[in-house]
């Protein structure tokens, strides 16, 4: 019995116990976890590091005397860090406004489901506008420099383009197909050009001028979106909403 016993035991501790393998194989698991994490968060820090010190220097040197060389040493990042990140100093500046896309879409967070788009896409652009303020004399200075610079100026409209896509999807219209198209050029040479023009000048402390200016421009296109498609300004938000939100306005 004993024997027994003992054999018994024995087995039973040279037997491999199931819940030991998925327990051995969390731990390399958990650790690539980490690490995916802290390369994301390096990543992030980089491209946020170098977007702020890209600006800056363009406020201090000017967009022409602007070299990448410089900026990686502003920044403390090497170029090959940079390079992962960015095509180059044209693609730092897209970075730098789909930054300030996602901090007009927080502004969504406050919007109620029978808000009037026309007062969302107010609240969206006064967001972007706003929190584009550290950066009026770089912006100053890519907006002088970008008529004599192609990539700069296809890499501005560029920017306005996803600015305006993001605002009008934001509020809730569509963007897509060739409707969608045509609503977000109109946008951006009636709303979007225009206002961004008073913006640079404005120097108020609530940014009146720009609300001003944003305020008409938008009277201006709601206008004409009525003179254009009267049957569907005459329909209330909520019918018009399809299964993603997104209003045919």
């Amino acid at each position: 019995m004993s024997q027994s016993k003992g054999k018994s035991t024995k087995d039973d501790k040279t037997k491999k116990d199931p819940s030991a393998k998925p327990k051995a194989r969390a731990k390399p698991a958990s650790g690539t976890k980490a690490k995916t994490s802290a390369a994301m968060n390096s990543e992030a820090s980089i491209r946020t590091c170098v977007i702020d010190e890209t600006l800056r220097l363009i406020t201090e040197k000017g967009w022409r005397q602007t070299r990448i060389e410089d900026v990686t040493a502003a920044a403390d990042v090497s170029e090959i860090a940079f390079a992962r990140e960015f095509g180059g100093l044209a693609s730092v500046v897209v970075a730098a406004s789909r930054r300030l896309n996602a901090i007009m879409l927080e502004e969504k967070a406050d919007f109620a489901p029978d808000d009037p788009i026309r007062d969302r896409l107010f609240a969206l652009l006064m967001a972007r506008f706003d929190a584009a303020r550290p950066w009026t004399s770089a912006i100053k200075e890519l907006a002088r420099s970008a008529p004599y610079d192609p990539i700069l100026a296809a890499t501005g409209m560029k920017a306005m383009m996803m600015a305006s896509v993001q605002a009008l999807s934001g509020a809730g219209i569509r963007t897509s197909g060739p409707l969608g198209f045509a609503r977000v050029n109109a946008f951006m040479a009636g709303v979007m050009l225009p206002v961004s023009r008073v913006w640079l000048t404005d120097e108020s402390a609530e940014l009146d001028k720009t609300m001003v200016a944003l305020d008409r421009s938008l009277d201006r296109a709601e206008w004409l979106a009525r003179r254009l498609t009267p049957s569907h300004c005459e329909r209330k938000p909520h019918a018009q909403e399809d299964a993603n939100g997104t209003v045919d306005a």
